[in-house]
């Protein structure tokens, strides 16, 4: 009996620390709305991803929001794409995904919103940001507030901002990527 609960943890630990994905192209996750969206549905038309970590009752929601408004309508027709996903894990998001449509919706959100997401937790962590996690480890994996944010390029993330940082902080680098991409010529017919 003792060997076969050995044998439990070690294959419950091992599933736990298993690679989630190797690319951020090969996961999905629900929309705001419930559908399920494949993250390569953005690996054709966007070269920069920039994926946050919001919520509406937070000190930084307005000046996030903002940036990132700025950011989407700057910057969106040369490939980048911001994906918000909404998380109470600093309960600062505690309506249901309606409450966070009609939110984003009221401030002019235009880019993708997701379904309500963990983003700490043993176990419990979306498998998104859990690949972030793993996947850029230049600092503490732990998010430790509402809008910390990835920037991925080509499937993986380059860098990570904490809260504090303004997207509009943000944006040399974004656009260092995007011109990367306009300097990729498009061969001749």
């Amino acid at each position: 009996m003792w060997l076969l609960c050995l044998f439990c943890f070690f294959a419950v630990s091992a599933t736990s620390w298993a690679k989630v994905a190797s690319s951020f192209f090969e996961l999905s996750a629900e929309d705001i709305h419930g559908n399920i969206i494949s993250m390569s549905e953005y690996a054709d038309n966007s070269s920069v991803i920039l994926v946050v970590n919001v919520a509406s009752n937070c000190g930084f929601t307005y000046t996030q929001y903002k940036d990132l408004k700025m950011l989407h309508k700057k910057y969106y027709d040369r490939g980048l794409q911001i994906l918000a996903f909404p998380s109470n894990s600093f309960e600062m998001e505690p309506g249901s995904n309606h409450d966070v449509d009609v939110f984003t919706r009221n401030y002019g959100i235009t880019f993708p919103v997701f379904s309500k997401i963990e983003v700490n937790g043993r176990g419990s962590v979306h498998p998104i940001y859990r690949f972030l996690k793993e996947e850029y480890t230049e600092d503490d994996a732990m998010i430790g507030w509402n809008f910390v944010k990835y920037l991925v390029v080509e499937g993986r993330p380059v860098n990570r901002f904490a809260s504090r940082v303004k997207p509009r902080e943000m944006e040399a680098e974004i656009v260092e990527y995007l011109d990367m991409y306009d300097m990729v010529e498009e061969p001749e017919l």
